[in-house]
């Protein structure tokens, strides 16, 4: 800049150059808390992450702040992505244990490189249960409820854990063929990521009118019986002609 100063007969030109303030150091910040970064963050699938950068000195020279992420997997990009504003996103089916390497840049300077870990929620526990009751040649439905919902399930497995014949399972589907035994039961769990539900105890009886109370060991007797809704027990028809959901 060239700055001319004319008082009088006095003229005298000054000449002066301004420069770039330039940046000492950025950090990242996490805009939502307003706190800094650890080096290491874990993230869930479907997660969200804002960023900021923090710059020093303050009235440091600065046009813009770029944003970049890199993971050392083929097509990242497809798992992971940040917009303009900092805002980090990871897919829905990001690989559990993808790391993601984030930094800034702005005017030549870089903050360091922290890493986001894509971190699987682990099934805690898991609730079996079942919708009908059923008959000779129907089937039900088992459903696994797991805890917490938003965990990440992988595989369910669903299994008959004692002797019962005629009694098969595909699934989550449970069916009793003619062959099954009359007055007997079937226990069933279901196996989520390795996590085992409670044991679901289903009667087989010869008529679904009929009526059999349970021995104190919990197998059937062969007296009267009722409906039981409670305590992972259902009553099973076997040759009644009762419609499945009556």
């Amino acid at each position: 800049i060239t700055v001319t100063v004319a008082i009088g007969d006095y003229l005298r030109t000054f000449s002066y150059t301004i420069g770039a303030i330039p940046i000492e150091s950025m950090t990242l910040y996490n805009a939502e808390t307003q706190t800094e970064l650890d080096s290491t963050i874990s993230l869930t699938r479907g997660g969200i992450l804002k960023v900021s950068a923090v710059i020093n000195p303050v009235n440091a020279s600065l046009k813009e702040v770029s944003y970049n992420i890199f993971a050392d997997i083929p097509n990242y990009g497809r798992y992971v992505s940040i917009d303009s504003n900092g805002t980090l996103k990871i897919s829905d089916n990001a690989p559990f244990g993808m790391e993601i390497f984030l930094s800034a840049t702005a005017m030549h300077k870089s903050t360091g490189s922290y890493k986001i870990v894509v971190e699987q929620i682990p099934v805690e526990s898991v609730m079996l249960t079942s919708e009908y009751s059923y008959i000779e040649n129907a089937i039900i439905s088992l459903e696994a409820y797991v805890y917490p919902e938003k965990a990440d399930i992988e595989s369910t497995t669903y299994k008959i854990v004692n002797e019962a014949p005629g009694v098969f399972i595909s699934g989550n589907r449970l069916f009793a063929s003619n062959n099954a035994v009359a007055d007997s039961y079937v226990e069933v769990v279901a196996v989520v990521n390795g996590v085992q539900s409670n044991k679901l105890v289903i009667y087989i009886v010869e008529d679904i009118s009929d009526t059999v109370l349970p021995s104190d060991d919990e197998t059937p007797a062969t007296d009267e019986f009722e409906y039981i809704t409670s305590d992972n027990r259902q009553v099973v028809g076997k040759n009644s002609e009762q419609g499945a959901n009556d």
